[in-house]
């Protein structure tokens, strides 16, 4: 006599409400979010960004964000050069990855990419002396 398998029948979520388990603590304010770390000696970092979405980066001027109180130090991509690109999310045969690097290395390419980074031993003062850093860019035009 021969026997006969079902298949175990999968339940789908699609058309279902599903209940978060996070949600309560999100609602209630007793989430922990990243900005509610607090580690003795801990520092902040701020990031530069480019507001061009193609440009050559000819200067990035740090003193004045450098010797305000409290700043730690100022990255630019002429500090961090020597530092690997970044390495892509997946690895395919054949697959051409672009030589991302952590900081601009002369040249952004899309708005928002970051040329420098402020550390100060406050979120607040990394801002302010974000704020401070001057840059000279050529922006390039698209034809």
């Amino acid at each position: 006599m021969a026997t006969t398998t079902v298949p175990a029948q999968v339940e789908t979520l699609v058309g279902k409400g599903v209940r978060r388990r996070e949600d309560p603590r999100l609602l209630t304010g007793t989430a922990t979010y990243v900005d509610d770390i607090r580690i003795p000696g801990m520092h902040h970092a701020c990031i530069v960004r480019s507001p061009h979405p193609a440009a050559i980066v000819r200067s990035i001027s740090i003193d004045a964000a450098k010797n305000m109180p409290g700043v730690v130090a100022v990255f630019t991509g002429a500090d961090v050069k020597d530092v690997g690109p970044v390495p892509c999310g997946a690895q395919l045969p054949g697959l051409r990855v672009p030589d991302h690097r952590v900081l601009a290395q002369g040249r952004v390419y899309y708005v928002g990419h970051a040329v420098a980074v402020v550390v100060a031993t406050d979120k607040y003062i990394a801002r302010d002396a974000a704020d401070q850093l001057k840059s000279t860019t050529t922006q390039h035009r698209r034809r």
